[in-house]
């Protein structure tokens, strides 16, 4: 197989496979449960199914209808292994979710201001009680003698470098190859850049980078649907620039017939800059139809 440029490899998502019965609709369980249909890519005998076909629900993908009979002819990528902290919503955590000691020391101080609002005589009094027992909750639960950090400490040092991060305009992110350390900008989480099908000896935009902003495209991958071999065409070129021999990722590369090409790119674009595709050669006109393109990445606004 001819290329251009650096070598194209495959890289290593989780793959979940199935054998299709002709009547059998739902399929679990996955390896794991995807954020959602942008996070996966669902193959039948080699043909990409847009997110249309099918639903998730946890780990169980559900098709609208049922693929057909064969062995192993469904296949399931898992787009990306990423990772981000999760920082909770503000008033979302509960009770339960906090350690023991801490968990027991607010139970006792709500314990001991009901106990106060019981046996005190003024309404006066039960709120300076319930107010004092409280506060020596909180005091202590800062302060545990077991443990070289409390609770709260862990909470300060959390708010501050949100704020920091807040004041600094910085953010990064880390996970499946990709690493962005950008100042006053905000990204997108890793998504469906753009997808297409091919049109026979002419050249269609896939994507194209949005005023503004700028896109790191990590994975696109190219579907031959069809039973014939076919000859590809893949170009990256600035908005500013005509196209020439110079913005081809490959060309007249041969896509065997029922395969899929998967392509580590790891290139930025910047605004406007154009992703493009098309299929050439002898049977071009009859499989071109059959010829889906997508790529996967993140944009920076």
């Amino acid at each position: 197989m001819s290329y251009i440029g650096n070598q194209v490899t495959t890289i290593p998502f989780i793959t979940d496979t199935f054998s299709g019965t002709g009547a059998q609709t739902v399929f679990t369980p996955l390896t794991r449960a995807p954020a959602g249909t942008a996070a996966i890519a669902v193959f039948i005998s080699g043909v990409y199914q847009p997110p249309s076909a099918y639903s998730l629900n946890g780990d169980t993908l559900t098709f609208v209808s049922a693929p057909a009979s064969g062995t192993g002819n469904i296949i399931v990528l898992h787009l990306g292994n990423g990772s981000a902290v999760q920082v909770p919503s503000d008033g979302s955590v509960t009770l339960i979710k906090l350690s023991n000691d801490t968990y027991s020391y607010i139970n006792s101080a709500f314990t001991a201001a009901n106990a106060a609002t019981a046996t005190d005589t003024t309404q006066n009094t039960n709120i300076t009680n319930a107010g004092t027992y409280a506060n020596a909750a909180f005091t202590t639960a800062n302060t545990p003698s077991y443990t070289a950090n409390s609770a709260a400490a862990y909470a300060n040092s959390a708010f501050t470098k949100a704020n920091n991060a807040t004041s600094n305009g910085s953010f990064a992110v880390t996970g499946s190859g990709l690493a962005v350390s950008l100042t006053g900008s905000v990204v997108t989480g890793y998504k469906i850049l753009g997808q297409i099908v091919t049109t026979a000896n002419a050249i269609f935009n896939v994507y194209v980078v949005p005023a503004t902003t700028s896109a790191s495209i990590g994975t696109i991958t190219v579907c031959n649907g069809t039973p014939s071999d076919v000859l590809l065409d893949l170009v990256m070129r600035p908005s500013t620039e005509a196209l020439a021999t110079k913005h081809f990722i490959v060309r007249g590369i041969t896509l065997p017939a029922a395969d899929t090409l998967i392509i580590d790119s790891g290139v930025t674009l910047n605004t406007g800059a154009i992703l493009a595709a098309n299929t050439t050669g002898g049977n071009a006109a009859a499989c071109a139809a059959g010829i889906s393109v997508h790529a996967y990445g993140v944009e920076i606004v």
